[in-house]
Parts: structure tokens; sequence; C-alpha cells
């Protein structure tokens, strides 16, 4: 939230996570409605477009009943690509003993089924999948956030759309592989709920993975990230310096 009005620690952080610093960080809220124009929150696309179908046409709610990004940022990129990335972060979710409501209308299957495969899609067609086997959490959820990116390229004028996930590297739970048929896949065994489904992607370098600590040591260094003393403060095991 700090870096949503402070573009230029926002841009380094960028750079820190991606390997390579943006050109601009772009204002991705209405600047009429919210000095916080930087980052979004429960994102669910530009524009108020249903990009799932999961709102009749109309605009998808942020926080429930829709496919949303727990945040999303959006720059020019060191070739001059605009590019957007959604940001989802976890904390002590685990999904070992997760089970998915039941689905009597078939509707994660008309909204998500013939997209899940679609030729042009981000799931790749060549390891005997089915729609059935991403039912079980985080599967389902990363899923549709990665149709999400998918749409949302197709559909705008980014050029570039990323998942980012993030996540404590204490919560081994979180990793758990969940579906009998992630745990081996193209004659590989799989031991990691996220490196399986990374391994599923058409383009695996649109699904990033960092660990919560990692991935914001580096504004501890950073004389103007004057939030820093608070953060650590309460979450003392989530920000550690960059030379732990």
């Amino acid at each position: 939230m700090p870096m949503a009005n402070r573009p230029e620690i926002l841009k380094r952080w960028l750079g820190e996570v991606l390997g390579a610093a943006p050109r601009d960080v772009l204002p991705i809220e209405d600047v009429a409605a919210t000095p916080y124009r930087y980052v979004a929150f429960e994102y669910t696309g530009p524009d108020g477009q249903d990009y799932l179908g999961e709102a009749d046409g109309k605009i998808p709610p942020r926080g429930a009943l829709a496919t949303a990004s727990d945040a999303a940022v959006a720059f020019i990129g060191p070739d001059y690509r605009r590019e957007l990335l959604l940001i989802e972060w976890k904390y002590s979710e685990e999904y070992r003993h997760h089970r998915l409501s039941p689905d009597p209308k078939g509707k994660r299957h008309s909204r998500y089924g013939d997209r899940t495969f679609a030729p042009d899609g981000p799931i790749r067609a060549d390891l005997n999948l089915q729609f059935s086997d991403f039912l079980r959490e985080p599967f389902y959820q990363l899923l549709r956030q990665q149709l999400l990116a998918w749409q949302v390229e197709r559909g705008t004028d980014f050029d570039r759309v990323r998942v980012l996930h993030l996540s404590p590297t204490g919560n081994r739970a979180l990793h758990h592989v969940t579906s009998p048929a992630f745990r081996e896949l193209g004659g590989v065994q799989q031991t990691d709920a996220l490196a399986a489904f990374r391994s599923t992607l058409v383009d695996p370098e649109t699904f990033l993975q960092w660990s919560t600590e990692t991935v914001f040591a580096c504004l501890a260094e950073w004389e103007d990230v004057d939030w820093f003393g608070a953060l650590a403060e309460r979450y003392p095991t989530l920000c550690l310096t960059k030379t732990v």
C-alpha cells in the first residue's frame, strides 16, 4: 500500500522482482478517485470488463464472486512493452484438507472449462490433464488467475500479463500437491504444488514465485522506505534483511 503513491519506490522494487527495472510505472487506478493510483487491490482487470464471464456481462465485483488478484501494477518494461503484473499473496493458507463446494449446475465447467485448454490458452494440452483435475485448491485458484492474465493480455493493449505469487517460506503446507493428477506430470514426480502448476503452462515465465521474505528484503536497505521498521516490528519473520 505505501508504494501505491510512490512510483519511484515501486519502480525500484519491480526491478528487484523482475531482474530489470521498468522504464516507468503506469497509473492503474483512476486518479480522480484516489491518490493511491499505482497499485490496484482486488483487481479483476482493466475497464471493468467481465473477462471470464463471471458477472453476466456486468462489472465484476471486487473481493467476491469474480476472479481477482490481491494486487496489480502496470508498467513499461525495459523493452518498451506495456506490462501488467497480477500479484497474489498468501500467509497461513493451506489446502491439504480443503474441498471445493459442489457445483451442481456446472458453472465452473461452463465458465472455465473451454478456456482451460483453448488452443491459444496458457495451459499445455499434452499432459493428459482434465479440467476436473484443477478442481482442488490451490490449483483452481491458480488456474483462474492465469486465465485472467491470458484474457486481459488478449483483450487489452497490454503486451504481456504475468502472475506473481508470494508466500512465506515457513508455510510448507501451502505447497502440498492436493490433486492426484498433478503428482506426476510428463513423467516427472511433483512434490511442490506451485512448481507443478508452473510446469503445466505453455509459457512458464508468465507465472513467477517468490518468498515474501526474499522479495521485500531490499526495502530494509532503502532509506526512503520509512515504513519498513513498522512492518518489521509487526511481522518479524516476514521482514528479514537482504543479508539474511
